[in-house]
Order: structure tokens, then sequence, then C-alpha cells
């Protein structure tokens, strides 16, 4: 079943777990065109013979002839485009159980992109409970990150979260009164903070 633009979406019960399979049309494009030169690779080795190069190539096969491209192999590996299995004990729709997935890889991405993991170290049942909510906070921190460059790249435009972070927190409001008189001073939001405001639907500061 459809679950978004470019995704098909199927559930199946593995050894009494509950497994959601899916498939994306986009990463299997890629897989395919990744595949597509390798091969070309591999035509071009087998035409010039070179045997050192041919050595451990999984899509290669042996023939009386000297090696050639497997195309068995070709053909199972293309079957695998795209295609993800998820192992849940929850009893969500399989549609929400991928939204979900894709937010945590892309919490993974964002992750390795230059946020800073901190680790969490308690002890006892107190400790427990304060990495519970540690890693609660953390996790939504990342998902809110998510949501903001998926808004981001709607517009059209691209920030590192460091760049950001950083215009972010060199912004500063002050407000002042002298007598009757009530001002607000902002500092510049810069580039990076103020596309992130409007992104969100703030007022960017002047």
């Amino acid at each position: 079943m459809p679950a978004a633009d470019g995704l098909h979406v199927g559930e199946v019960a593995l050894k009494g777990r509950r497994c959601i399979v899916f498939r994306d049309s986009a990463v299997a494009a890629r897989e395919a065109e990744v595949r597509k030169g390798v091969l070309q690779v591999l035509w071009s080795w087998i035409k010039n013979e070179d045997n050192e190069a041919l050595s451990d190539e999984p899509f290669l096969v042996a023939t009386d002839k000297g090696k050639t491209i497997n195309k068995a192999k070709v053909r199972a590996d293309a079957l695998m485009d795209g295609l993800f299995f998820i192992e849940t004990n929850t009893a969500m729709p399989a549609a929400e159980v991928v939204e979900v997935y894709g937010r945590v890889k892309q919490a993974h991405v964002l992750l390795e992109s230059g946020i800073r993991a901190v680790g969490v170290e308690h002890a006892g049942a107190v400790g427990n409970s304060l990495q519970r909510g540690q890693l609660a906070v953390a996790f939504l921190g990342l998902t809110l990150v998510a949501e903001l460059q998926r808004r981001l790249r709607e517009r059209g435009e691209s920030f590192d979260w460091n760049e950001i972070r950083r215009d972010l927190m060199n912004f500063i409001e002050v407000e002042a009164s002298i007598g009757d008189l009530h001002y607000t001073l902002r500092t510049s939001a810069g580039a990076a903070g103020a596309r992130a405001l409007a992104a969100v639907g703030s007022t960017s500061p002047g």
C-alpha cells in the first residue's frame, strides 16, 4: 500500500515478530544507478582482461572463457533496491511506523553532520529516570531540527545546523525605557538565523 510519494509499504510476520517492509523508489533509483556504474567498470575490466581487479567482485562468475558478469546475481541485487525491513513491537499503522523511521534516520544524519551527542551517566533509579528524560528531550530536539531543515528545503534553502545555531545564539533582544518611551533593540539574526526564523513563521528581525 502507498504510504507517501515514492513509498510502498507492506507487513509480514517473521517468527512471531511484526516486520514492516517498504520500498523507497528514490533510493531504489540511486542504487540502480550505482550498480549500473559498477557494471560498466566491470565490463571495462573484462574487456581489458584485468585479472587482478576482477579477483573479488561479487557480480562476476568464472567460465571456460574467463570471468563474465553473473546476471543472476545482478537480478537478485536489483530486487533489493530501495527495500527496507523494520521490526517493531508497536501496534502503530505500518505507514506511521515508516514515517517515524524516516524521522529517526534524519536525526541520525544530523548527528553525523555536526550535532554533538552527549553521554548520559547516572546511576540508580533516579539515574534511570534522568536518562529517559535526557534521551527524550534529545530526541525531541533532533526531531525539531529535522523539521526545520525540511522546511528550509521546501523554501529552496539549505544551511548547516551549526550556522543556524551560531546566528541564533548571537541574536540578542533588549528592551529599554527612557521616561515614557519604550524601545526594543535587536542585533541582526544573521543570514542563516533569519532564514530559519522565516521558515518557522517567525518575524525575521532586522
